[in-house]
């Protein structure tokens, strides 16, 4: 089988993505695999062996040689390998999948544009130009393909409201946790984890939100929650994990340095240095918009820290009964969840160890992995 992780770059693909390869590798089926990376720093350590094949692909930066290297790639590529190695499957990671070709293949869609309109209204013109583009691409991935797997319920019903008419069957499929951080986690007690938090967060509050920068993930919100929680004397800092070196994210990065701003970018990191600060922080926000999923939702669960989201289906979806709502974009309303949870210990205890029980309805990477063989099969 052909499993295409070409376009999973960002931060929750490609863990997603490294997760997925070293089940392949540590799993004693005997198919045939040839996985599709892009050659980038991420992946450079993965290198052939037995049934499986790597196959790294370039990453051009210019957006049309980008759409250029996408249809040689379905067109052309992976007909190829097909047809050579007599290839009967493919599993996309990255929402497209549109190779003319008489075989199973599967599609995760995990880009909320692409089926989401109102969240498409809300680009400016040159990102929504290029969004409606890809759409060109998923709108063909429909026609060509047996399943879509979708990472929750939110993505089930978008989907279904977009494509009503569909041909194609839909399963969802929600993200495990990465391996390194559950083994991180399991080293204190749920109680270990609580306890340790409720003796300092009266001195000095730790705020996390796990992200890269996007217009959708709504950074710019943490700037007027950090200013409010400022002018109540509450002392805090907000971490973020954005890349400086993406343009997009350069005025927020500014945004952050006047005094009354308590907000610090650690820069996005690796799993085993993530950990650190699952473990350390007292709450977690996470003001997204929008999104297919939210994998550092369920990492934050792992370790039992209350999770402060606002009040979205895709949120609910993923959180449930375990999340403290406040209504999109209201900080302080948010404000007033995070001093309830500083004053209350004992309604804080309770907060944390509520997304600790909804964390464990989450898989394994490996029953996560098996769900994905059986459907392939």
């Amino acid at each position: 089988m052909i499993v295409n992780l070409y376009n999973q770059k960002g931060a929750g693909p490609k863990h997603i993505s490294l997760n997925f390869i070293q089940e392949v590798l540590s799993s004693n089926l005997d198919a045939k695999f040839f996985l599709l990376v892009p050659d980038n720093n991420d992946y450079n350590f993965l290198t052939s062996e037995g049934r499986v094949e790597i196959i790294k692909l370039c990453c051009p930066k210019n957006v049309f040689f980008k759409i250029g290297f996408r249809v040689y790639l379905e067109l052309f590529l992976i007909p190829f390998i097909v047809k050579r190695f007599g290839v009967n499957k493919i599993l996309a990671f990255g929402n497209f999948n549109f190779s003319p070709i008489s075989i199973r293949k599967i599609v995760l869609l995990h880009h909320p544009y692409l089926v989401d309109d109102d969240l498409l209204s809300q680009l400016e013109y040159k990102p929504r130009f290029i969004e409606k583009l890809k759409r060109i691409g998923f709108y063909l991935t429909t026609k060509m393909v047996d399943t879509v797997v979708v990472q929750s319920s939110y993505m089930k019903n978008i989907l279904i409201k977009k494509y009503p008419k569909h041909k194609f069957s839909i399963q969802m499929i929600p993200n495990p946790i990465s391996s390194i951080l559950k083994i991180r986690s399991e080293s204190l007690t749920t109680k270990d984890l609580i306890e340790k938090r409720e003796a300092s967060i009266t001195t000095h509050l730790n705020l996390l939100y796990v992200s890269r920068y996007y217009p959708h993930k709504n950074h710019l919100f943490l700037i007027q929650l950090s200013k409010l929680l400022n002018q109540i004397g509450i002392s805090h800092n907000i971490k973020v994990t954005v890349d400086p070196s993406l343009v997009e994210s350069q005025t927020f990065l500014r945004s952050i340095s006047p005094r009354d701003i308590s907000i610090i970018n650690i820069g996005e990191l690796k799993q085993e240095e993530l950990a650190q600060y699952y473990e350390n922080t007292h709450m977690f926000l996470f003001p997204s918009r929008a999104e297919t999923f939210g994998n550092p939702l369920i990492e934050a669960m792992c370790y039992a820290l209350p999770v402060i989201v606002p009040d979205l289906e895709y949120a609910r979806s993923i959180v449930g009964s375990a999340g403290l709502y406040y209504s999109e974009d209201n900080a302080e309303e948010c404000m007033e969840i995070i001093k309830t949870l500083l004053i209350d210990s004992e309604y804080y205890f309770y907060k944390s160890n509520q997304s600790f029980e909804q964390f464990k309805n989450y898989p394994t990477t490996t029953e996560w992995f098996e769900k994905y063989m059986t459907l392939i099969r």
